[in-house]
């Protein structure tokens, strides 16, 4: 190529070259724009995105801490209701073990003292378990969630507190012939002890009955939900009723 060629062909390519970069750009291509779509995203969408994510991040965490807030007041109010259960068991089985210490006295002809002895902590037992069976009729009544008179408490004046008084007839007539000491009261003594024997026989299985109908009514509210909560207390009133049938109150 010779040298006025190679300068024609420089001038072609220096004019396009020209041509192009004089070609009016796009407003989409001006720097200023593209640094304004890039703060957009960047900046406007960054911190929409950032903020959806934390919203979402606190509204879990507001969840969790409701779910945990409930789940602690359950558990307590579960461990507190187990609690008034077992403190009505408690005075019911202690009265049944000193009225069976009583009776077993007065079946192996214990001395006057040792009559005396156990009878008195028979009343004791007595007096702690009737002067708190109120209170936690109204414990329970709480623990179930239960606003009226329930089953339990009918279960309880019914069919256990008649065969309480019951066996309480029983055991302080005999215990009051056999320190009186006569012959004559040999006889009564034998028939209340025998009389005593059965209805305390009946008075250890309505104990179990009645509290373990309780506390399974009391279970199936804490771990169960809808039909088999209402399932669960059906089957337990029908064990009681069954195991421990009413009876006219003494």
């Amino acid at each position: 190529m010779s040298a006025l060629q190679q300068v024609i062909s420089d001038l072609g390519l220096t004019e396009k070259l020209r041509k192009i970069f004089q070609t009016p750009r796009s407003r989409w291509e001006h720097p200023l724009a593209l640094l304004v779509i890039g703060f957009f995203f960047t900046g406007v969408l960054g911190t929409l995105l950032s903020f959806t994510v934390q919203t979402q991040q606190a509204k879990r965490e507001r969840a969790r801490q409701i779910l945990d807030a409930q789940h602690a007041e359950d558990t307590q109010h579960y461990q507190s209701s187990t609690r008034a259960v077992v403190d009505f068991s408690d005075s019911l089985y202690l009265r049944y073990v000193r009225a069976g210490m009583l009776k077993s006295a007065l079946a192996r002809g214990a001395s006057s003292k040792e009559i005396r002895y156990r009878k008195e902590q028979y009343d004791e037992a007595l007096v702690r378990q009737e002067s708190t069976a109120l209170s936690s009729h109204l414990l329970i009544r709480e623990a179930l969630k239960e606003q009226d008179y329930d089953d339990w408490e009918t279960g309880y004046q019914y069919a256990l507190k008649p065969r309480l008084n019951l066996l309480d007839k029983d055991l302080t007539i005999a215990s009051d012939a056999y320190l009186k000491g006569s012959k004559k009261t040999s006889k009564l003594i034998q028939a209340k002890l025998k009389d005593a024997s059965k209805v305390y026989t009946e008075v250890r299985v309505c104990n179990s009955a009645l509290v373990n109908a309780i506390f399974r009514s009391l279970s199936s509210k804490q771990y169960l939900s809808g039909t088999k909560v209402i399932d669960t207390q059906q089957k337990a009133k029908a064990d009681l009723n069954e195991q421990c049938p009413t009876q006219t109150p003494f």
